[in-house]
């Protein structure tokens, strides 16, 4: 039933929830800064705001990185219901808060929290990039170690 059939059991669950934050789950690499500024918009949003969603790319929302408010879930049953499974159906400029690419560059410059990892090929990436990172931060600790016990 796809994830319009997820946004609503996960709605159907949390009952007690106003807000819910859907992301994929191929993408390992969503930053906490990134998470922590779209959830920050509702605060800022229009009262009939029932998303709050990035555009990465000119002329493309992105649906699995997305604030969806309960408000919607009566919409959510009916449009599977009639079958209806598009996502992108729920994106109304009436009640739709877009985010900037500029602003989520701000909060995650490489756009890292939209990194898909769907092949072998691209999970052995992510791990060589991993590795690498890893290696650096451990360099960085050691360095700063050195210099501060006086160590040349």
């Amino acid at each position: 039933m796809g994830p319009l059939a997820g946004i609503a059991a996960g709605m159907a669950a949390c009952a007690d929830r106003a807000w819910f934050l859907v992301l994929p789950c191929d993408c390992p690499f969503v930053s906490p800064a990134f998470m922590r500024n779209l959830i920050n918009r509702i605060a800022t949003a229009p009262p009939n705001t029932k998303v709050i969603t990035p555009r990465i790319q000119e002329g493309f929302f992105e649906p699995m990185h997305t604030l969806y408010s309960r408000k919607l879930l009566p919409t959510v049953e009916k449009m599977l219901a009639a079958g209806e499974r598009r996502v992108f159906d729920l994106f109304t400029p009436s009640w739709t808060v877009e985010v900037s690419q500029a602003a989520v560059h701000d909060w995650d410059p490489a756009l890292r929290s939209f990194t898909n990892i769907n092949t072998p090929e691209q999970l052995a990436a992510a791990e060589k990039e991993l590795a690498t990172e890893k290696a650096r931060e451990k360099g960085e600790v050691v360095g700063n170690f050195v210099n501060k016990i006086g160590i040349n």
